[in-house]
């Protein structure tokens, strides 16, 4: 999968049984294969009724310019729904051919030419009862709420005979807000000064955690074998806690903190947008079993759905919805540098979509697995693609604050899929 190898080796034709479910390209595009082209101004009329306002009356008014500074300030303020026009557009109407692009990238990083893939057009589940009020939040913060409807998206596969199917996108109900409201919590900051030190020849390898918090340690006092201590201003040895008695201390401390904490409304003008995907915490329960209904409906095609990136926590309603979850589905999100981009939580496979070369967030990591589980089925069987995928990974542990156990992740390594695909 070394992009810099693929200049030495000639690319293999390959015809890869996979289809994309994606806002499809309004004119025909390269490496695209598609039936139908929808007008994404034509899908937003549908969707926003009376409330539809074009672009071209919007420069009219406004002038080229008008999405920035305070001329968008004035937009809003005369057509208020422009803000969730632009979402919707920018969001989940634009990426289609960038999220078939990622595919080809990774393709042709893995020796392989595939000339065009098929895509159906999300465009074609939305219409006017697609757009509702999203519930006022606690703030008083209104919104409007997306409709991924599950039967839809099943129609759209009828007759499809693909052995993958990639979505960057989440079914069920996703709320794109107006904030006007925003609540700012200040936390205290806890600082407890402390120093690892060395300890006896015979518990060396043992932390131990030396605190100097109202100690003045003005110095370091020799033991046995030449083993510095530090020492507190009126020269007396510190005594050290254990590594696990520290983190409890720190625990302690930042509950403290967070009793005594302040909160603050604030204004927002103009309104922000902002996401709440269809499997935050609060929502999981509500709409993973309407994605579960969309892969058994086709429980002999493998499913590549995009996490999210908007701070998705799926891992307690997975656990809760247990064996109601289809074995033909992939759940993948981005990798960071030390933790999961955006902080989605629960993904089956993450993507460190840096190393390959590809665009940020889910809807570039999940492409970038659609192409090689595509190889993969060309070969295996549904389970045995599934299998070599997961092993083709490596562990990562990370911290979620306040939680007291450490979280791993399965992620996708290159190399590990080069051998294991051989």
């Amino acid at each position: 999968m070394d992009e810099t190898k693929q200049k030495e080796v000639e690319l293999k034709p390959f015809s890869p049984s996979v289809m994309f479910i994606d806002a499809a390209p309004g004119k025909p595009t390269e490496g695209i294969t598609q039936s139908e082209f929808l007008s994404n101004h034509d899908v937003m009329k549908k969707i926003l009724g009376s409330g539809f306002v074009s672009d071209d009356q919007l420069q009219q008014e406004f002038g080229e310019d008008y999405k920035s500074g305070d001329t968008w300030k004035a937009v809003l303020q005369k057509y208020p729904q422009m803000l969730f026009t632009k979402a919707i557009t920018e969001s989940y109407l634009s990426h289609g051919q960038y999220v078939i692009a990622t595919a080809h990238k990774v393709w042709k990083q893995d020796g392989k030419q595939v000339d065009s893939v098929k895509i159906t057009p999300l465009q074609k589940i939305f219409d006017e009862f697609s757009l509702k009020d999203a519930p006022v939040d606690e703030l008083g913060n209104k919104g409007k709420r997306l409709v991924f409807d599950e039967d839809r998206v099943i129609d759209l596969l009828r007759g499809n005979t693909s052995d993958v199917i990639n979505c960057s996108f989440q079914i069920g109900n996703v709320d794109i807000m107006a904030v006007t409201k925003k609540k700012i919590v200040k936390i205290p900051e806890v600082f407890i000064p402390f120093r690892y030190e060395a300890l006896d020849a015979e518990d060396i390898n043992k932390e131990r955690v030396y605190l100097i918090e109202n100690q003045d340690a003005t110095g370091f006092l020799a033991g046995e074998n030449n083993i510095q201590y530090p020492i507190d201003a009126a020269g007396n040895r510190i005594t050290p806690i254990s590594a696990d008695e520290f983190k409890l201390l720190k625990k302690q401390k930042e509950a403290e903190a967070k009793a005594n904490a302040t909160i603050a409304i604030v204004d927002i003008d103009p309104p922000r947008k902002e996401i709440i995907g269809s499997y935050a915490k609060e929502k999981a329960m509500e709409n993973l079993p309407k994605l579960f209904q969309v892969c058994s409906a086709y429980p002999d095609k493998l499913f590549v759905f995009a996490a999210g990136n908007e701070g998705e926590d799926m891992r307690e309603a997975l656990r809760l919805l247990g064996e109601k979850r289809p074995k033909n589905l992939l759940l993948v999100a981005q990798w960071g540098s030390t933790s999961p981009y955006d902080k989605v939580y629960g993904a089956d496979l993450y993507v460190d979509n840096a190393a390959l070369g590809i665009n940020e967030g889910s809807s570039f990591s999940a492409p970038a697995i659609s192409a090689i589980a595509s190889e993969l089925r060309a070969k295996y069987s549904l389970e045995q693609t599934i299998q070599l995928l997961k092993a083709s990974t490596k562990k990562k542990e990370f911290e979620i604050k306040d939680e007291d156990d450490p979280v791993v992740i399965a992620l996708f390594d290159p190399s590990a899929f080069e051998q294991k695909a051989v």
